[in-house]
């Protein structure tokens, strides 16, 4: 019996955890080694898997530049690429 492999996130991106309260949240591990939890704000395991792609780029993120406009991205205030700093 064939069965197709599951996608997964790299190694070190964080994964998608069900709280308690049945909502969905990324958790990650940060540069300092402690552990973050962040609320995805749905009870359905598509729309986590959609949110979360967006905190995986801002947790693998290289240098700072990357990290703001992930940041500007996830909070929904910049709509293209071109961010002054």
């Amino acid at each position: 019996m064939a069965t197709t492999p599951k996608r997964r996130r790299s190694k070190g991106s964080g994964g998608i955890v069900k709280l308690p309260s049945g909502f969905y949240a990324f958790q990650y591990v940060d540069g300092n080694g402690i552990r973050r939890t962040k609320s995805l704000r749905t009870k359905n395991r598509a729309e986590a898997e959609a949110g979360a792609r967006d905190f995986e780029r801002a947790v693998q993120a290289t240098d700072r530049e990357e990290v703001i406009l992930q940041a500007a991205k996830a909070r929904q205030i910049i709509r293209s690429r071109d961010l002054p700093l």
